[in-house]
């Protein structure tokens, strides 16, 4: 089993999971992508000394991107599970749980509101489409409360 990557309802240490994104029987992680947020920065420079100065510095927000394989043995049920991660998408917020193999606790990122970034099908005896979802989230992922 790989990592998990899971839509879940809140963050605990047994969180109810919405859909589960890397099962290895219906969705499987082919590809993450979290990279660290931006610094963001204000400056203010004056003629009254030489370079410029930090007014206000703020972390920008995070995208997380995640290339999904979907497998399912027949059409029906690939559009089964392609709505429901659609729908999981739409929410207006929502909570990733991730935890990498090795690692002793997961760590949650708060989503925004998302779609599906590209779907692309692929030949094959089964129903399998290749996805990308980018997902707007927090600057900072969320450990579980201590």
């Amino acid at each position: 089993m790989g990592d998990l990557v899971q839509f879940v309802n809140a963050i605990t240490g047994s969180p109810t999971v919405l859909l589960d994104l890397n099962d290895e029987t219906v969705f499987a992680v082919s590809d993450w992508s979290a990279p660290p947020p931006e610094l963001r920065r204000s400056t203010a420079n004056s003629m009254m000394v030489d370079g410029e100065r930090d007014a206000v510095t703020a972390y920008g927000g995070r995208t997380l991107t995640l290339g999904l394989e979907l497998v399912t043995a027949n059409q029906d049920a690939n559009a089964v599970a392609l709505q429901s991660l659609a729908r999981l998408l739409d929410r207006p917020s929502g909570w990733l749980k991730f935890q990498p193999t090795g690692m002793s606790k997961p760590v949650f990122f708060r989503l925004r509101r998302s779609d599906l970034t590209e779907i692309q099908d692929v030949a094959s005896a089964s129903a399998y489409r290749k996805l990308k979802i980018r997902l707007p989230a927090d600057p900072f992922a969320y450990g579980l409360p201590e």
